[in-house]
């Protein structure tokens, strides 16, 4: 019984586990296109203002 506990236990970690490094990479890279689409609007208003 206590081992399958144990099992259970750690199985269910890990998946928190998991899940914790997925919604963390989701959102850094949710953050690196914010910020690539902000550098080059930013990039894109200087021309526009020049034309």
């Amino acid at each position: 019984m206590s081992t399958s506990l144990y099992l259970l236990v750690i199985m269910f970690l890990m998946f928190v586990l998991v899940g914790f490094i997925l919604t963390m990479a989701l959102m850094v890279t949710h953050i690196t296109f914010i910020l690539l689409s902000s550098a080059r609007v930013y990039r894109k208003l200087p021309m526009q203002y020049l034309l």
